[in-house]
């Protein structure tokens, strides 16, 4: 397992949460009726339909305001234990739970979404040392000569 990119993809986990996730959009509001106060005196109003559309700027939601929160957050615990226990599944599940994220969030692509993508693929570079490590051992273990059998039980 190799720490410093689990702790690495942790701080693009956390820059995520604050990068943008969606982009501005505009959203448009049909026109209604529009009403005036009656002025000769009998009171009430005055309306007529007038169908004139409004047009509003709705700002860009950063990844602690998007829904994919839950998602990074769950792979950012998951990391914490991952590291500490030194336990690669829990840093696998933490690279699903970054790529979920990114999956809530498309089809737009904002820099959020690939900073969480560079923090899964971190993810799986820390655990893809464990494998090697693992099959060192074992052949360390049980032995690599000639005539040597691979079993525990010829011992």
């Amino acid at each position: 397992m190799r720490p410093w990119a689990g702790w690495l993809a942790a701080g693009l986990l956390l820059l995520s949460l604050g990068l943008p996730w969606a982009g501005p959009s505009t959203r448009t509001v049909p026109g209604g009726p529009s009403c005036i106060p009656d002025l000769s005196g009998e009171g009430g109003l005055i309306c007529d339909y007038i169908g004139v559309a409004t047009t509003h700027v709705v700002d860009g939601v950063v990844g602690g305001g998007s829904p994919a929160r839950l998602f990074l957050v769950l792979a950012l615990f998951l990391l914490v234990v991952g590291l500490r226990t030194h336990r690669p599944t829990a840093l696998l599940i933490a690279a699903a739970s970054a790529a979920l994220a990114v999956a809530t969030a498309l089809p737009s692509v904002q820099s959020g979404q690939f900073t969480a993508l560079l923090a899964a693929g971190l993810l799986l570079v820390s655990v893809g040392g464990a494998g090697q490590r693992v099959r060192s051992l074992r052949s360390a273990t049980w032995g690599d000569t000639d005539g040597s059998s691979p079993s525990p039980s010829a011992r």
